[in-house]
C-alpha cells in the first residue's frame, strides 16, 4: 500500500516463486479501490506480536511442501477466511499488595518470566495476581483495566501473557501472571470507549475472556492508533 496506488497479487521473494510458479501482481490507482484494499489491510492488524511471541511461534513453524503441481489443483474453499485472535481478556484490578506470605513465589514466577524475555526495548514486564481458579494461560493476550485511587481506570496497551505462577495456602488459591506488552502510555477509559464508539463502555468494565470476536479485533486494531 502506498498514498496513491496498492499493489494486488501474490507474487513474493522466494526461489519457488521465481524458478517455479508463474505469479502476476496488479497495479490499481483508483482512489476508491486504493481506500477499499487500505481498510482491508488494516483490518488484518489487529493482533500486534511481541518479540516473545514470534520467537515461540518460530519454534514450531514448518515450511510449506511442494509436491509436482498437486497443491495448484486441489479445490480451493469458497469459505470467507476468518482472522484468528488470541484469546483476549478484560482484567479489572486494584492496586495492592500481594497476599501475605506469597512474596517469595511472585519473585520466583518473576525470575522464570525474565529468562523467556529475549528483546526488551520496546516492550515492559508487567505481573499481577489473580485469586482462584484463573484463566490465563501462556500466549493468551490481556488488558489491564487498573482502578486508581481517584477512583479513575486506566487501561494498558495488551498483553501478552509468557508465564503464569501459582501459590496456594490452605483453601486459598493465586495466580501471579506474567505480562510482556509495548512500552506506551495507558489510556483512560473513558477515552477509549469513545474511540471504540457508542455501547462500549459497559463493555469496557466487564472481567474475563471477551467472547465476542468483533468487540475484540476491533478493541486490538484500535489500540495501535493510541
Amino acid at each position: 500500500m502506498f498514498d496513491e496506488v496498492a499493489f494486488v497479487g501474490s507474487a513474493n521473494v522466494s526461489s519457488n516463486s521465481a524458478n517455479n510458479l508463474v505469479e502476476a501482481m496488479v497495479s490499481v490507482s483508483d482512489k476508491a479501490a486504493v481506500r477499499s484494499a487500505r481498510q482491508f489491510v488494516r483490518s488484518l492488524c489487529s493482533n500486534e506480536l511481541s518479540p516473545g511471541t514470534i520467537d515461540r511461534l518460530q519454534t514450531i513453524y514448518r515450511p510449506p511442501r511442494f509436491v509436482g503441481t498437486r497443491a495448484a489443483t486441489r479445490p480451493r474453499s469458497k469459505r470467507s477466511p476468518k482472522i484468528a485472535l488470541p484469546r483476549l481478556f478484560l482484567t479489572q484490578l486494584v492496586r495492592g499488595d500481594v497476599p501475605a506470605g506469597s512474596e517469595k513465589a511472585e519473585e520466583m514466577g518473576l525470575k522464570v518470566a525474565k529468562s523467556q524475555r529475549r528483546h526488551i526495548r520496546s516492550y515492559v514486564l508487567q505481573d499481577f495476581n489473580w485469586s482462584g481458579n484463573a484463566p490465563f494461560r501462556v500466549g493468551d493476550k490481556v488488558i489491564q483495566v487498573v482502578k486508581e485511587e481517584d477512583g479513575s481506570r486506566l487501561i494498558d496497551a495488551p498483553g501478552d501473557v509468557i508465564h503464569t505462577h501459582s501459590w496456594r495456602r490452605g483453601n486459598r488459591r493465586v495466580m501471579f501472571v506474567y505480562l510482556e506488552l509495548p512500552k506506551v502510555r495507558r489510556i483512560r477509559l473513558e477515552k477509549l470507549a469513545r474511540r471504540l464508539g457508542h455501547g462500549t463502555k459497559k463493555k469496557l468494565f466487564r472481567n474475563g475472556l471477551i467472547r465476542n470476536s468483533e468487540f475484540a479485533q476491533a478493541l486490538l486494531a484500535n489500540w495501535r492508533n493510541i
